[in-house]
């Protein structure tokens, strides 16, 4: 009876001991966490800065006035975005991309015919608006949003 007694002490012991022991994660594993947490606060922080300056404008004016027609500025918008998405899906010229955007929106239709070619090719607008910065500047820039937003293909 003695060693049952004491069986019994034992293993209610263990129990309670194994059972209070605190589960804990490695620091790297957290570190790894509050480092990414991060860098998405600080590409959301820098896209929130962007907006297109008077600089910005007058560049891109002189890149986009020099051609004749529509057409041929919505041919040139569209390649130079293709190659700033290039193979990283945008992420090293995010705001460049957004710049973009931005003048297409402040030029408008008659310049950069943004809507129509969005219609006229919807996955290029799908790929354009997967883009890590263009999603962070619709959450903080609610007029881009709905510029971008206006313009879904059907």
């Amino acid at each position: 009876m003695k060693t049952s007694k004491f069986s019994t002490l034992l293993l209610t012991a263990l129990i309670v001991t194994g059972c209070s022991t605190s589960i804990t994660t490695p620091n790297t594993d957290i570190k790894s966490v509050n480092q990414s947490v991060n860098k998405t606060s600080e590409i959301k922080s820098n896209v929130a800065l962007l907006k297109l300056t008077q600089a910005d404008i007058a560049k891109l004016d002189k890149e986009y006035m020099s051609f004749s027609t529509k057409s041929l500025s919505a041919v040139y918008f569209k390649k130079k975005l293709t190659k700033l998405i290039g193979s990283d899906n945008g992420v090293i010229n995010g705001p460049t991309i957004v710049r973009e955007l931005q003048y297409a929106k402040y030029k408008a239709e008659p310049v950069i015919p943004f809507q129509a070619m969005s219609v006229a090719d919807p996955a290029f607008y799908t790929t354009l608006t997967g883009v890590a910065s263009v999603i962070a500047q619709r959450a903080v820039d609610s007029p881009f949003d709905v510029f971008i937003g206006s313009t879904i293909p059907a």
